[in-house]
């Protein structure tokens, strides 16, 4: 589920039990500030304000980067041809470096 589509069920939930929601702003550090922007450019109007902080120079590039790193590690290790690139990437070096990605994004994750 994409971080626009839950925030749009939290903010119909919440429109349901609390009524119509004025406004609805957005703050976030590292991985929350990509998890804001990026909900902002897809659906203008879902969010009214914003304020991402601690943001990275490229938000998309790094997003990209991390979400690829799980899904090829993933992808090689089904691939019987692939295996061997799978193999490397589980290495206890190349594995560090997929979840510390992920850390970048999720502050709540731990290594």
């Amino acid at each position: 589920m994409t971080a626009a589509e839950t925030i749009m069920m939290v903010k119909e939930r919440i429109a349901e039990v609390y009524g119509p929601i004025r406004y609805t702003i957005s703050t976030g550090c590292s991985g929350g500030s990509m998890m804001q922007t990026s909900p902002a450019s897809i659906m203008p109007g879902l969010l009214n304000g914003l304020q991402p902080t601690c943001s990275y120079p490229d938000a998309p590039s790094t997003w990209i980067e991390t979400t690829d790193c799980g899904l090829l590690r993933g992808h090689y290790f089904l691939t019987p041809k692939l295996q061997h690139v799978g193999r490397i990437l589980h290495q206890p070096a190349a594995s560090k470096c997929c979840r510390q990605l992920w850390i970048g994004v999720s502050s709540r994750d731990r290594v």
